[in-house]
């Protein structure tokens, strides 16, 4: 869809194992508008028919191993986050982000 060059480039430099909707070749093409990139033409939406097939190849090509979560994860002091700095560090470190984001 994008050409020799990119489809010559590394799976794990196009794709996101962990956080597939990040992967570059999702991301890079998607319009800015729509939650991408803007970086190259290709998708205009989420909806579009050509997002919705890439994103399909890109879920086929990952080989899960059977006891993967697959659910996500968010750190917690039982399960490795640390001490409690580093969660209220986090916790910061996220509303930062959000006040710079602006409303929405």
């Amino acid at each position: 869809l994008f050409g020799a060059k990119i489809a010559a480039q590394p799976d794990r430099a196009l794709i996101n194992t962990v956080q597939i909707d990040e992967s570059r070749i999702l991301a890079a093409p998607l319009a800015v508008k729509a939650g991408g990139w803007g970086q190259l033409s290709g998708y205009a939406s989420k909806d579009d028919p050509k997002y919705k097939k890439m994103a399909g190849l890109v879920e086929k090509c990952i080989v899960r191993k059977p006891n993967e979560n697959t659910n996500g994860w968010q750190p917690t002091l039982n399960a490795g986050g640390g001490e409690t700095w580093v969660m209220e560090e986090r916790a910061k470190f996220r509303e930062s982000l959000k006040k710079a984001a602006g409303p929405k």
